[in-house]
């Protein structure tokens, strides 16, 4: 449940946009933070010497 406050009424055709706008800006969201769990991936991974591990599996949680 949300709560709202300072609700407008607003007339029909307004913000026809918006759905494709929501849709743009979470897909712009959803990508830069997959860039930014790469290059934190990429980042760990030369601090991993292959040579001297002992085999692990790494899961790693997308939400």
């Amino acid at each position: 449940m949300r709560y709202c406050t300072a609700v407008t009424l607003v007339g029909s055709g307004n913000f026809a946009n918006l759905p494709r706008s929501l849709v743009e800006a979470t897909q712009a969201v959803v990508s830069q933070a997959r860039r930014s769990q790469d290059a934190q991936i990429e980042d760990l991974s030369r601090h991993i010497d292959v040579s001297r591990s002992a085999p692990c599996v790494i899961q790693i949680a997308q939400g």
